[in-house]
């Protein structure tokens, strides 16, 4: 036998019947999520899907209902133990996201969780500066309410997002 005979068999038998990879239940939530499918994203998650994990592109499932715009699916996440201020690979948070998007009822619902407003891409910018660029003035004043400040430098949208201070959509390769 292998070295990783014993070890993988372990691990085979002690898996529940049916038991999915980590990666496939990730994929599959974010779609969910992404089409606003509240049953099946519950579904997911009481197969074992983790709120908090990333896709294979480094979504969130939460970022990507955020995005979305899908307030149900995103409150059943947080409900579920996703961080509300969980970051995909390019480093925007779900709240950038739903700033960025112009989706307001998620703005507030994340606010209402917790979301931090002080929090920067790795490029600088903040949900408050992404809501600026997308040109989403009602998202803008719900974040100056909420106590969003400008930054001392401003944002620097030339690497990572699109041109429009956006992350690439999450839903780019799933399902496809």
């Amino acid at each position: 036998m292998s070295p990783w005979g014993a070890p993988l068999l372990l691990v085979l038998l002690l898996a529940p019947a049916g038991a999915e990879p980590p990666e496939a239940l990730a994929e599959e939530l974010a779609r969910a999520a992404w089409a606003g499918d509240v049953a099946r994203a519950a579904r997911l998650l009481d197969r074992g899907a983790s709120p908090g994990t990333r896709t294979a592109r480094g979504s969130t499932p939460l970022g990507v209902a955020c995005q979305a715009g899908r307030r149900e699916v995103a409150a059943l996440l947080l409900d579920r133990g996703a961080p509300v201020d969980g970051r995909g690979a390019d480093g925007w948070t779900p709240l950038m996201q739903a700033s960025a998007a112009g989706e307001l009822e998620v703005v507030a619902l994340l606010l209402e969780r917790g979301a931090r407003l002080d929090l920067r891409t790795p490029t600088g910018m903040s949900a408050l500066d992404a809501a600026r660029v997308a040109g989403h003035l009602g998202v803008v004043r719900a974040l100056l309410r909420a106590g969003a400040r400008d930054a001392d430098r401003p944002a620097r949208a030339s690497a990572g997002p699109s041109a429009a201070g956006r992350p690439a959509r999450p839903d780019e390769g799933i399902g496809r």
